[in-house]
This record gives structure tokens, C-alpha cells and sequence, in this order.
């Protein structure tokens, strides 16, 4: 068994974990050095926790499962790494990020949330006008957030209650966006 550097409780169920180092170019020496990696989990322990299959098929278990073992946050405990975090793990746009026209490449700013959402398709069986009319709805509201999002007077200690009241919507709506 691997034992993983986190805070999960369960570490002990991962069985095995590959991961590789890549970068943003062809040189890892030159770009932003990162990793790719998976770590498979014991199917007993994931039985025993309510997913008897694809996590796709289990969502309600799987958001749960990824709150266990990710989190984002600049409150831990250690003044020196929330210093070091807020330094070089928050993007600031640069001329790399815009060189291939207005909008940051890398996909920044991203959307606020206080949980963990599971990205799906709308229902095969809607009506095609229905999902017209829901894709240009949720396009309206997108744009309206990346507007307020890049702003360059926008408030980055802004709530996500405030953020979503700037939206003019509700927080049903937003997340079902």
C-alpha cells in the first residue's frame, strides 16, 4: 500500500498512485513545471463508502469522496505557508498567459464556489428549443460573471454571497449553471 502526504483520514486505502512531471512546454526546464497524477482507491473501501461502480454513476458519494481529500484554502494553520500559497499558487495574468489573444489561456479567473459541483450534460430526452433557451441562459450569466470576475476594479475579498447578488440571480441558479 502507498500512503499519500494529505489530510484524508483513509490514506491507507490508496492501493497505488503514478503520477509524472510535466511542463508547459517541451523542455521541462523552461514553462511551469507541474503533475499530472491518478491514485487508485481500494474497492472495497469505496463499496463501503457507497460507490459500487463509475464515480459518474454515484454522484452524490463521489462529491462527498472528493471533499474528503481536496481542499483550497489559505486558513491552515501556518502563517509562513498561507504566505508562500497566496504568493505563487493564486494566477496573476502575464503576457504569456494573453498571448494568444484577450483571454487568459490557461483559463483564468475561474468561477467561485463554496462546493464541490459535478459538471453534466443536459438530459438527452429535453426538448431542443428547451436546451437552446437554457444554453443561451446560462452563456448570459457566464459572461456576466467573467465580466465582474475581470473587472479591474473587482474586490477579490468579495463573498461568493456577494458575487452571485452582483450576478442578479439566485444561488440555485448559479449552480445550476
Amino acid at each position: 500500500m502507498t500512503t499519500i502526504p494529505t489530510g484524508w483520514k483513509c490514506k491507507q486505502e490508496v492501493i497505488d498512485i503514478k503520477y509524472f512531471l510535466a511542463s508547459s512546454t517541451k523542455s521541462i526546464f523552461i514553462g511551469l513545471p507541474h503533475i499530472h497524477g491518478v491514485a487508485w482507491i481500494n474497492r472495497k473501501w469505496l463499496e463501503n463508502f457507497g460507490i459500487h461502480g463509475n464515480l459518474i454513476d454515484y454522484p452524490e458519494e463521489t462529491v462527498k469522496l472528493v471533499d474528503m481529500v481536496m481542499s483550497c484554502s489559505l486558513s491552515n494553520g501556518s502563517e509562513m505557508l498561507n504566505k508562500i500559497v497566496s504568493e505563487v499558487q493564486i494566477h496573476h495574468h502575464t503576457k504569456s498567459c494573453r498571448k494568444y489573444g484577450t483571454k487568459c489561456r490557461f483559463g483564468f479567473p475561474k468561477l467561485p464556489s463554496k462546493k464541490t459541483i459535478l459538471a453534466k450534460p443536459l438530459p438527452t430526452e429535453m426538448d431542443e428549443d428547451e436546451k437552446k433557451q437554457k444554453l443561451k441562459q446560462c452563456t448570459g450569466i457566464l459572461e456576466k460573471a467573467f465580466e465582474i470576475l475581470e473587472s479591474p476594479d473587482v474586490d477579490e475579498n468579495m463573498s461568493i454571497v456577494d458575487f452571485i447578488a452582483k450576478l442578479q440571480i439566485t444561488e440555485e441558479e448559479y449552480y445550476d449553471t
